[in-house]
């Protein structure tokens, strides 16, 4: 009936959502000047682990690190890109990236004037 047309309708298929969800993190990418986001296999201390490798454009200010450490203080870093391993994000994952370039990215805006 038109019941169960109007349910199928109000629900977004998961493919279409998780494509949002992506168009979102790369325009908050850009914003943050995200070079890439690459999954990558590395070995540490001999163990293969799963890690996000996000790289700046540019070489990171003392400013932008202390984002990175704020944002989490156990993701490794260098001037030109963090590491981040999987385990330390959640099962929503593009969330977590899409909070983290938002908290990287330089568009912050002056507080409005108080009366």
């Amino acid at each position: 009936g038109t019941k169960a047309t109007g349910e199928r309708r109000a629900r977004v298929p998961e493919m279409v959502d998780n494509l949002f969800k992506l168009l979102h993190l790369k325009l908050r990418c850009q914003s943050a000047q995200i070079k890439s986001a690459q999954l990558l296999t590395v070995k540490v201390d001999g163990v293969p682990r799963q890690r996000v490798v996000v790289t700046f454009a540019q070489a990171l200010t003392p400013e932008r690190i202390e984002r990175v450490v704020k944002h989490n203080p156990r993701w490794d870093f260098s001037l030109e890109a963090v590491k981040i391993d999987v385990a330390d994000l959640s099962d929503d994952w593009l969330r977590d990236l899409t909070k983290f370039a938002r908290v990287m990215a330089d568009d912050k805006k002056p507080a409005a004037p108080k009366d």
